[in-house]
């Protein structure tokens, strides 16, 4: 809905459209089981045969430390920026349901 503003050097009342969102340019999202393993020492993400992620983590389950390296892994691991990652069940949990957009 247009929204009305006042010009100064017109001394007039315009109407203004807003600008209205672009849909996201991301085309699919993928649902992603994963398994995490923190503390483990190393950073590697492996693929089970049933379709499972399993990911290896340095970072200790404490204040979210591992969720976050999980997030900057997975961005890695499907070439894709880190706020295309979300935690969608599991957040506390080691067996976690994450979503990744992708193009």
């Amino acid at each position: 809905m247009p929204h009305t503003a006042l010009i100064p050097e017109q001394g007039t009342l315009r109407r203004i459209a807003r600008t209205t969102r672009r849909p996201p340019r991301y085309a699919a999202w993928v649902r992603v089981t994963v398994k995490v393993k923190p503390s483990s020492g190393r950073r590697e993400v492996v693929t089970e045969q049933d379709g499972t992620l399993v990911v290896y983590l340095k970072a200790a389950p404490e204040n979210g430390k591992a969720n976050a390296e999980l997030i900057a892994s997975l961005a890695r691991h499907f070439h894709v920026t880190q706020s295309n990652i979300s935690i969608i069940r599991g957040a506390t949990s080691r067996s976690k349901v994450v979503d990744v957009r992708t193009l």
